[in-house]
């Protein structure tokens, strides 16, 4: 069994560019996994891409040690999450979900697609087929590394530009 996040993206979105960018953020490009029943469940005209070359085991993106809820359940106000966040990224590098988060914000921002997602599961069969239950889709105007951080195993995270004031 292995983890993949998968990264979501409209059909029109150039993979190439796309590439480049996540080469800079996350350190690696994807390549067209395909998984016909996570696109439809997203939009009509979803592409889902996976990392070229590796699966994701370990970066628990989905699992964070502790993650911002649980510190909101504890008490800690929305100062002191991101303290917390700040501390740990300089304590060790970019968290996943900071990562994942400017690598959503950089292709939005580049309008190299109108949204991107993210999406993982462990997988025991075949990336591009494997019958997954997928959850509801869950939207939002801005991927923050706190938003990143919630993010589900088996729920797809879309993300579109935030409205400008």
């Amino acid at each position: 069994m292995c983890t993949f996040n998968t990264l979501l993206l409209p059909a029109s979105a150039p993979l190439d560019r796309v590439n480049a960018l996540a080469r800079e953020v996350v350190g690696h490009g994807f390549v067209v996994q395909g998984h016909v029943a996570l696109e439809s469940a997203v939009a009509t005209d979803a592409r889902t891409y996976i990392t070229d070359g590796q699966c994701d085991c370990g970066s628990e993106l989905a699992r964070p040690p502790r993650s911002p809820r649980t510190r909101k359940r504890a008490g800690w106000s929305q100062a002191k999450i991101e303290r917390w966040f700040a501390q740990q990224a300089a304590k060790v590098g970019p968290t996943p979900q900071a990562r994942w988060a400017e690598l959503i914000r950089g292709i939005l921002a580049r309008e190299l697609a109108a949204w991107a997602g993210v999406f993982t599961h462990e997988y025991s069969g075949a990336v591009h087929d494997e019958v997954i239950a997928i959850r509801p889709v869950r939207r939002f105007a801005d991927a923050t590394a706190e938003v990143v951080a919630q993010i589900e195993a088996d729920v797809p995270f879309v993300f579109t530009r935030a409205s400008r004031r």
